[in-house]
């Protein structure tokens, strides 16, 4: 729920007739709608306070409020930006097994504000973060609304790579994190064994 609140003199409301408030969504110059009292408007203390309630990013955009008072009238405006905190829907493959020598590639999926929120994943291994190397490569691609991000470690090496992995996806509007191990083993010695014919046997 947000509230804006007009900056206005109470003195104006102890004269007759009292100032006509209200409230429009949009933009002068391109169109606006008025709004009304409903579920999701709230206008109260005559129109000075606007209460939006249920918050979502549709509420993005530019209010304005028209003071008129006989013939005379003030328009002010305030731009809106919401913030949708950052939800990782999945991060997948979990709990893997890989071969020394062999890559492995986490891909971690995320929703919410990307833009003009100051908006960041960090992969983490055990706890410390991972930063892009020769053998650490990470990537993002766009779907919709939301991110694939991946993180693809080539040259496994047990000692190094096996633990917990963690992705952190954050911005201004708050964070969220997921987990998932990948365990880094030897390869197995595979042992072949060839049928002798009868002949070779003699």
């Amino acid at each position: 729920m947000l509230t804006i609140l007009t900056n206005i003199d109470n003195n104006l409301f102890s004269f007759r007739p009292m100032p006509d408030i209200t409230w429009q969504k949009g933009t002068l110059n391109k169109g606006t709608r008025n709004l009304v009292n409903g579920p999701k408007y709230v206008m109260s203390n005559f129109n000075k306070r606007l209460t939006i309630k249920n918050l979502n990013t549709a509420d993005n955009g530019n209010y304005v409020c028209t003071i008129s008072r006989a013939a005379n009238s003030k328009i002010h405006q305030a731009t809106l930006t919401v913030i949708e905190t950052p939800v990782i829907k999945d991060l997948y493959p979990a709990n893997q097994v890989r071969h020394i020598g062999n890559f492995t590639i986490l891909t971690c999926m995320v929703t919410g504000t990307f833009s003009n929120a100051r908006f960041s994943v960090n992969w983490y291994r055990n706890g410390v973060r991972l930063s892009q190397s020769s053998r650490i490569t990470m990537r993002y691609r766009t779907h919709g609304g939301y991110r694939n991000y991946t993180l693809n470690v080539t040259k496994l090496n047990k000692d190094v790579d096996s633990g917990m992995y963690q992705c952190f996806a954050k911005n201004d509007g708050g964070e969220d994190m997921a987990y998932t191990a990948v365990n880094v083993q030897s390869k197995s010695a595979q042992i072949y064994i060839n049928r002798l014919s009868s002949s070779e046997l003699l």
